[in-house]
């Protein structure tokens, strides 16, 4: 192998690892939107359960919170609210 060939092979091979660097570069770019939006996502949820925190707070107050059922339902609502947090906080630690 003569020296133009050595110099064209390690160009190819620059321009296959530059490429590669460039492909990466914008996957890094896609994954930091897409946490920028898990995290609002997390935000907005944290938010739904603080508001409905108060409002259970709130209707046990007036004394709405009587019947047992709607006590499981509105737990089975704020629980299903903390799983999908939790998934997401999962995704976001990756």
């Amino acid at each position: 192998m003569d020296t133009h060939e050595v110099f064209t092979a390690l160009e190819t091979k620059i321009r296959k690892l530059l490429q590669k660097y460039s492909e990466q570069l914008e996957l890094n770019e896609l994954f930091k939107i897409k946490e920028k939006e898990l995290t609002l996502t997390v935000a907005n949820q944290q938010q739904i359960i603080k508001d409905l925190k108060k409002e259970i707070e709130a209707l046990k107050i007036a004394g709405f919170m009587g019947k047992e059922e709607d006590n499981r339902e509105i737990k089975e609502k704020i629980d299903d609210l903390l799983r999908e947090i939790d998934s997401c906080l999962v995704v976001l630690k990756r």
